[in-house]
């Protein structure tokens, strides 16, 4: 993120996007693409005084009553008091952590009411337009919102313990705030791994030559917490306050099937039916290889209801073919290839990464690079395979009714980085 001021530059220019719906395993319907004209920004105007800061998840395995105390401190920690704890520096691998509430209040604290942020997927949150003055800066660990993110953990940044944090700031004339960083250490995350400490019993050498074997397409081992993912500010960031990035003149697209729409700062999907529809919408940036991750709210919801991305879309000037990566309201996933009509790369998978049930936040993520393909949810890793049918093209979001009428999925920012 940069710290200082944000200077958008709007480019007009034509965008092709897309809408499609299709029943599973029916013939896709063909879809005219619209032109449009519209800038190509996609974060908001940034003003001369603003606050802003990071809350991330500093990372440091510690083991359990049980394991021994490794003679080497795993990275990221530093000693405490015979065990060790997180170093409270916020390292480049170290992800943020989104959907915290903070809260600004006029004046020295302790003061509230001012102002609102929720943190994105970096952990980023920013106050903007603010006149000179005291401001308190709130982080209240106890809110609904955020004890179910944070408990159970402590600050080894900004705060102390797992109690919340009131700072008072000084915003001078001209100056911001832009630096601001809270360090959070989960108590049970990441995993501690134990080494084996036995040596193992000595083997016969085997001298014949093993037979070839194929490499596997798919991995189905779930990592946590993978720390591969792409760190830092995204290379694009959509937060849904530019309707021209997904539609043509307006801010929604509807059919009978289903309703695409901005509202809010959210992009609204219903299907209107359990008619087991699959229905998408696409932006117009075409990334060919990138980490995108979008975070998803569902409303009520049963069974197989699903949602997810459509990334690597291709042939826009008649139906859309590419990948679908979701899940479902029960907790499966699946990735599946449309190129007039579906089929399973990975059929539906329970997982027990995925947060299942009605209102629930799942932070989806499709990583592509050449034909290595990978999923995520909420950070962990799912799966991952080979496959080259589709190497470029534009991204978007769907959503299908199964069990549920008028099912309700929210968007509330989607974004990617490139991968080199």
């Amino acid at each position: 993120m940069n710290p200082r001021l944000v200077v958008l530059i709007v480019l007009i220019f034509a965008l092709f996007l897309g809408a499609c719906n299709m029943p599973l395993g029916d013939a896709q319907e063909t879809v005219t693409p619209e032109i449009t004209q519209s800038a190509s920004t996609n974060v908001p105007t940034m003003t001369d005084t603003i606050l802003s800061g990071r809350i991330w998840h500093d990372l440091c395995a510690t083991p359990g009553e049980d394991q021994p105390i490794p003679d080497d401190l795993p990275e990221g920690c530093v000693p405490d008091g015979g065990s060790f704890k997180a170093n409270g520096v916020y390292d480049p691998n170290e992800p943020g952590i989104m959907k915290i509430l903070v809260s600004l209040g006029k004046g020295a604290c302790p003061s509230t009411g001012y102002g609102e942020s929720v943190t994105n997927s970096t952990g980023v949150f920013a106050f903007l337009d603010l006149e000179p003055g005291q401001y308190c800066l709130n982080i209240d660990v106890s809110h609904p919102q955020n004890s179910l993110v944070f408990l159970p953990g402590e600050w080894t940044n900004g705060g102390s313990g797992a109690n919340s944090i009131s700072k008072t700031l000084d915003l001078g004339l001209s100056g911001s705030i832009t630096d601001l960083e809270f360090g959070w250490d989960y108590e049970f995350q990441p995993p501690y791994l134990q080494l084996a400490t036995e040596t193992p019993e000595p083997t016969e050498a085997n001298t014949s030559t093993p037979a070839p074997t194929e490499e596997p397409a798919l991995t189905s081992t779930p990592l946590a917490i993978d720390p591969n993912l792409p760190s830092g500010g995204a290379d694009y960031v959509d937060l849904f306050v530019n309707p021209g990035n997904w539609f043509s003149g307006t801010t929604s697209n509807e059919d009978e099937h289903a309703r695409f729409e901005i509202i809010g700062g959210n992009m609204v999907m219903t299907a209107f039916n359990p008619d087991y529809r699959e229905n998408w919408r696409l932006s117009w940036p075409e990334p060919q290889d990138f980490y995108l991750e979008g975070s998803f709210e569902t409303g009520e919801c049963s069974g197989s209801d699903r949602y997810g991305l459509f990334v690597r879309a291709t042939n826009l000037s008649g139906n859309p073919h590419g990948y679908l990566f979701g899940v479902t309201c029960d907790g499966k996933f699946s990735i599946r290839i449309f190129d007039g009509e579906l089929t399973n790369l990975i059929d539906w998978t329970t997982s027990e990464y995925i947060t299942s049930g009605s209102n629930q936040v799942n932070r989806l993520g499709f990583w592509a690079k050449g034909d290595q393909l990978r999923v995520y949810v909420n950070g962990s890793r799912l799966a991952e395979i080979r496959d080259d049918t589709f190497n470029a093209g534009p991204f978007g979001l769907f959503i299908g009714g199964v069990e549920t009428e008028n099912f309700i999925v929210e968007v509330d920012q989607i974004e990617y980085w490139d991968l080199q």
